[in-house]
């Protein structure tokens, strides 16, 4: 065996492996299928190798040469090899340039690229806030790191699968980010045609289970003792949210968000333009406007920040939740289980599930014709109970009358 073309030999497993590096770099060229070849690097470094002419011109012709991909004896056999070859030469022979498309597809746009042009055509326009920001954490924080380099063309299914395995111990944040990553890829398909098809579609999610904590009457207790412990110390906007998210089952954004000419007091209700769900109106109950009217309204948001033109932001109160939950003496605490415990405490009132539904604002309900005209009063009547259980519990000083519940 020699470097020398005009020697070959039949290219196996066992001359892979015993080919010895030298000085320098040489090639041991296969006897079975011409340009078909064995590279060895001085450091001992070995790949295959196909080389050929491109464009037709015989001689004339430029000669190019392309590494096969994958590590000789190891990853790759001689003869998977050979295989490759034999079709990188036909697409030669059929006019293609193989190793001129491997040049291009270096020059394709990565994961990544897409993934910051998702954040700013789609997200940035199109989500909430407060959505938009976990789309960024997703993609920036789980997203990218395994896939980011990838391109965007060898972008596929099975490698989306193995990542989301990977996530497997963290259910929740890895269905959240494979929904994150179908999305952009839909788009990507859909309105940018990068690609012919969205290879995370149809993987199947990570089970998770239900959480369905609600607060019982001793915990609030134990929430209202912190509250008024510690919130003499804080942002004054964060003891309000906290009330709030307790008072009316309000998601936190919309707390948050919350203005006072969104306010009706004669109504005893607040008018949101803009919720999750689309616009939609919020049953106030008498501890609620107690409350409120008790507020300096001189600013513009009902939970405002130390600097009174704007709201808490929501890592200022995420810092102060942590501390009223620990000081609670309570497990896996998130201010979203006010919602649970709105939900819970108005059906053990009687209602039906609509009611419930409504005054939670969940988009199966919202906005749909039947709703249209309909009065808050019900609504109210039964914001009035569960509030008023809430605000004796948490013993909110609001002044609320104890009405009893029927049992569930």
């Amino acid at each position: 065996m020699t470097a020398d073309r005009r020697l070959t030999t039949k290219l196996t497993n066992t001359v892979v492996e015993g080919a010895p590096a030298k000085a320098k770099r040489y090639v041991l060229w296969d006897s079975d299928v011409r340009g078909f070849g064995l590279r060895v690097e001085p450091t001992g470094r070995k790949s295959f190798i196909v080389r050929y002419r491109s464009g037709g011109g015989g001689r004339s012709a430029p000669r190019l040469q392309m590494r096969i991909e994958g590590q000789p004896g190891k990853v790759l056999s001689a003869d998977n090899a050979r295989k490759l070859a034999r079709r990188i030469l036909n697409e030669v022979a059929h006019g293609k340039n193989p190793a001129g498309e491997r040049a291009d597809k270096r020059k394709e746009r990565t994961l990544g690229d897409v993934l910051d042009e998702y954040l700013a055509k789609h997200v940035a326009r199109k989500y909430k806030p407060s959505t938009a920001a976990e789309a960024r954490r997703q993609v920036e924080k789980v997203i990218k790191p395994a896939l980011g380099r990838v391109k965007i063309g060898d972008l596929t299914r099975s490698k989306i699968k193995q990542w989301h395995q990977d996530l497997g111990d963290k259910p929740y944040e890895g269905n959240r980010a494979l929904a994150y990553l179908r999305s952009a890829l839909s788009i990507a398909q859909r309105e940018w045609e990068y690609l012919s098809e969205n290879p995370a579609a149809g993987i199947t999610k990570h089970d998770e289970k239900a959480r369905e904590r609600f607060f019982t009457d001793a915990e609030l207790s134990r929430i209202g003792e912190a509250l008024r412990e510690i919130e003499a110390k804080a942002v004054p906007g964060c003891a309000t949210a906290v009330r709030l998210l307790s008072l009316t089952g309000m998601r936190l954004s919309e707390v948050l968000g919350l203005r006072w000419d969104e306010i009706d007091f004669d109504g005893g209700c607040a008018r949101l333009p803009d919720a999750k769900a689309g616009a939609r109106t919020v049953p106030l109950g008498a501890p609620v406007l107690t409350l409120l009217a008790g507020l300096n309204q001189a600013g513009a948001y009902v939970c405002e920040a130390a600097d009174s033109t704007k709201p808490v932001h929501l890592k200022t109160f995420r810092r102060f939740w942590k501390q009223i939950h620990t000081k609670a003496g309570l497990m896996n605490a998130r201010p979203h289980d006010f919602r649970h415990t709105a939900g819970t405490y108005v059906s053990q009132g009687g209602a039906n599930a609509f009611v419930v539904r409504d005054i939670l604002g969940h988009k199966t309900m919202a906005m749909t014709g039947r709703y249209v005209a309909k009065s808050v009063d019900p609504l109210r009547a039964a914001t009035d109970q569960f509030s008023g259980r809430v605000a004796a519990a948490m013993d909110a000083g609001l002044g609320a009358e104890i009405v009893p519940l029927k049992k569930a």
